[in-house]
């Protein structure tokens, strides 16, 4: 796998379950994403997103995001790499209402 798009530096302040959303254009094979940590692994992964001519919105759950210090992608081809764009990333949580 590969460390893709960020070091998680503020991952401690989503204390709540969230969705890691990424907007992908995968050009050719099939990629995977998803959540991880450097010392105990994967925390959470999508199973495999295949090429497409449209853009896709992925948005992967995320039950506790406090531990995640990277997002990664995975070629999931299995006999060619996969190649992605990646156009946008977020996280997303609930809103509490007061």
């Amino acid at each position: 796998f590969r460390r893709l798009l960020f070091r998680s530096t503020h991952a401690a302040d989503v204390t709540t379950p969230c969705w890691v959303a990424l907007k992908l254009l995968v050009r050719s094979g099939r990629i995977g994403f998803g959540v991880f940590n450097r010392t105990t692994g994967i925390i959470a992964k999508t199973l495999d997103i295949a090429a497409s001519p449209e853009i896709q919105t992925v948005a992967l759950p995320v039950p506790d995001f406090r531990a995640a210090t990277d997002i990664v992608l995975f070629n999931q081809s299995l006999l060619v790499g996969g190649q992605v764009d990646v156009l946008d990333a977020s996280v997303l949580v609930e809103r509490k209402t007061p």
